[in-house]
């Protein structure tokens, strides 16, 4: 959404960096993040993105859109994620 006038950013770029605790290989590690994944995907006309992640422990968010600030947030996995994010407009 635009922190100004409230309205969805159609076509922003989200991109999803996804730690895993398994490697590529299959091995399982609960303690350190063995695997990581990048995902590319861009908002829809109502400023939404969907994406399907098997297999994710932290997941990290960057939204970027030409006019408009770099947003970054993070968080532990969980089986469904709602990520609301307001982007505020550059000073140029």
């Amino acid at each position: 959404m635009d922190s100004e006038s409230n309205v969805p950013v159609e076509n922003a770029k989200i991109s999803i960096e996804n730690f895993r605790y398994e490697s590529d290989n299959g091995y399982n590690n609960y303690d350190e993040y063995l695997g990581v994944d990048n995902f590319e995907v861009f908002t829809d006309k109502k400023g939404c993105y969907q994406l399907e992640i098997a297999k994710s422990a932290f997941i990290v968010i960057e939204i970027s859109k030409e006019e408009f600030k770099l947003k970054t947030e993070s968080e532990y996995s969980s089986k469904y994620m709602f990520f609301k994010t307001i982007l505020e407009k550059t000073n140029n």
